[in-house]
């Protein structure tokens, strides 16, 4: 691999989708069980459901906003580029051990250099095949090196 690999990051293509789908399964149930005249804990669960979905929903659209890029350095550090107000400045990560690289998924956890805390979720639509595939062998070498020197 060439250092340093700048990977941008776009909105999941399923993402909204799949929790519009939730949603709609979950209104037929809410009549359901309001139409059986059913207990008060019922429909407040289906409608906390209801209101969860839509919470996850607004934090994938803010977290899109949120970062932009991702750079993976020589010496084996992590930047983050902000997109909105800090759009430009790249931000030096230091990894948590909570990190996670999975085939399809990948949660990348940790600290930013302002002390602030920093978690992402990838799935494999939010980025390029190949640089979801270089990002994932760059964390689990750097994961390796963390659980050695710790």
């Amino acid at each position: 691999m060439q250092f340093p690999i700048t990977i941008g990051l776009h909105r999941s293509r399923f993402g909204r989708p799949l929790l519009c789908l939730l949603a709609c399964l979950m209104l037929p149930l809410w009549v359901i069980w309001g139409g059986q005249g059913a207990p008060w804990w019922q429909l407040a669960f289906s409608v906390s459901i209801l209101g969860l979905l839509l919470a996850v929903d607004q934090r994938l659209l803010r977290a899109t906003v949120a970062v932009a890029a991702l750079r993976l350095e020589a010496d084996g550090r992590l930047l983050v580029r902000p997109g909105g107000a800090e759009a430009g400045v790249w931000l030096p990560l230091t990894l948590s051990p909570v990190t996670r690289v999975h085939p399809w998924l990948t949660v990348i956890s940790g600290t930013l250099a302002d002390g602030r805390g920093f978690s992402l979720c990838l799935t494999v639509d939010r980025l390029n095949r190949e640089d979801f595939r270089r990002l994932r062998v760059f964390l689990a070498w750097r994961l390796d090196q963390l659980q050695v020197t710790a």
